[in-house]
């Protein structure tokens, strides 16, 4: 039997309590039982990157995402449209005390990429798809050696 769900069993009953609290005290008094029933430590002061897609959902979603960090005592940051790997780079460059900002994963990408073209002609065109991930690579990297076209 194939499972669509995201979530394993165990789970569900967590995700239904959660998303069935009726105000940020019940929201707060689940996330708290959660913690203790699991036998998770409240986490000690620290920042949550938060980022969205394009999705027309992607800002609010963000947003309750960023009210249930606070409840849990640490604060959010809101890094707007990214794609999962820029996301991920940045926790990764954060974590290690490094430069974390798009500007900075545009940079090294760019550099990699030109390590690995380093000697070969140029690529061409790159047509743009929507996404994030096409939106990344029309405003982020024109200096690459192509030309992004959106889509017809």
């Amino acid at each position: 039997m194939t499972h669509t769900c995201c979530l394993p069993c165990f789970s569900q009953a967590y995700a239904n309590e959660l998303a069935n609290a009726g105000s940020d005290a019940e929201l707060a008094a689940a996330v708290q039982g959660l913690l203790g029933r699991e036998g998770i430590a409240a986490p000690a002061p620290g920042t949550v990157l938060i980022a969205h897609d394009t999705r027309p959902s992607g800002p609010a979603l963000a947003a309750a995402a960023a009210a249930g960090v606070r409840c849990l005592g640490l604060e959010p940051e809101m890094c707007g449209l990214l794609t999962t790997p820029q996301l991920h780079w940045m926790v990764m460059r954060r974590n290690r005390g490094e430069p974390a900002g798009e500007a900075d994963y545009y940079a090294a990408l760019a550099g990699a990429y030109a390590q690995l073209v380093a000697g070969t002609q140029p690529l061409g065109q790159v047509r743009r798809m929507g996404g994030g991930g096409g939106m990344a690579v029309h405003s982020g990297m024109p200096h690459w050696y192509f030309n992004c076209q959106q889509p017809p």
